[in-house]
């Protein structure tokens, strides 16, 4: 699981920056479509 960019997102949307969360989370799930982590927090934005 690609726990770094994970956090990425996390930090990004913590930040405000809905838009390079919402982008990380994509690559994330790109790279690993079995990643339901990526899913959830996808869904939080």
């Amino acid at each position: 699981m690609p726990i770094a960019d994970l956090l990425l997102a996390e930090n990004h949307k913590a930040a405000g920056r809905l838009a390079e969360a919402q982008a990380v989370l994509r690559r994330v799930l790109a790279a690993a479509p079995d990643c339901h982590p990526a899913y959830h927090r996808l869904a939080r934005l």
